[in-house]
């Protein structure tokens, strides 16, 4: 199962609360699960050393005849039953056609076929952009935002829905959740208040190990979401 993370804008949170889920996921579950980073930040906030090391991005560039067998040898332990697909030596292209679609439908069915959880950052408006496409393949997005003007005026151009939305909430923002909301056209499920233990949590390299108790609380009440999707459906229900 693929969920996704992602943004209209920069510097909302994004990878913070995608690392806070992966990490929940794998001690909740049993489960082995991915964290696959597309942007390039999660191996500073798990306290990783970074490294340019080949990663997801360099394999969705890479020729046609490299399969995804190719992807197990880029997979890096950090943390018990978690692993990471770091980005690798350059960053995602934003516009269509810099990545072949194919190569980007072969790393969704890789993934969906696992427990992954995509980074996938702040989501372009060319609708078949690598980011479009990530997200729409993924078989659960959230949406990470908070109550800024330029974020929201994004968020409403954006070319896919969320599924999901969570706000990080700040002191003294005028927009309110309703404002979001209205903009994104689904609800808001979950808010974060910004939290000076978080941010210290990630300057740390922490985030995986310590995580503060409102954002672990956070991934729990996605993760409920995704035991629901997982739950068989019987008759007459």
């Amino acid at each position: 199962m693929l969920w996704s993370f992602c943004s209209s804008k920069g510097g909302v949170g994004t990878s913070v609360v995608a690392a806070a889920f992966a990490g929940e996921l794998a001690r909740a579950s049993g489960d082995q699960v991915v964290l696959v980073d597309f942007c390039g930040a999660q191996p500073d906030m798990c306290g990783l050393a970074a490294a340019d090391a080949p990663g997801v991005v360099d394999w969705l560039l890479s020729s046609s005849d490299v399969g995804v067998d190719a992807l197990e040898n880029l997979l890096i332990e950090v943390a018990p039953g978690l692993l990471m697909l770091p980005r690798g030596s350059q960053p995602l292209p934003r516009t269509a056609g810099q990545i072949d679609p194919n190569r980007i439908g072969m790393l969704i069915g890789a993934l969906v076929a696992m427990e992954a959880v995509a980074d996938v950052g702040v989501v372009d408006l060319d609708p078949l952009s690598p980011t479009v496409l990530l997200v729409a393949g993924s078989q659960r997005s959230v949406t990470v935002v908070r109550s800024c003007y330029l974020g929201l005026r994004e968020l409403g151009r954006l070319p896919v829905v969320a599924d999901l939305l969570v706000e990080v909430v700040e002191a003294g923002r005028s927009l309110r959740t309703l404002d979001i909301e209205a903009v994104a056209g689904v609800p808001v499920h979950a808010k974060l208040r910004v939290d000076p233990a978080i941010a210290r949590s990630v300057d740390a390299g922490r985030i995986l190990e310590r995580p503060p108790r409102a954002l672990r609380r956070l991934a729990q009440d996605l993760r409920s979401t995704h035991a629901e999707m997982l739950e068989p459906v019987g008759i007459g229900r």
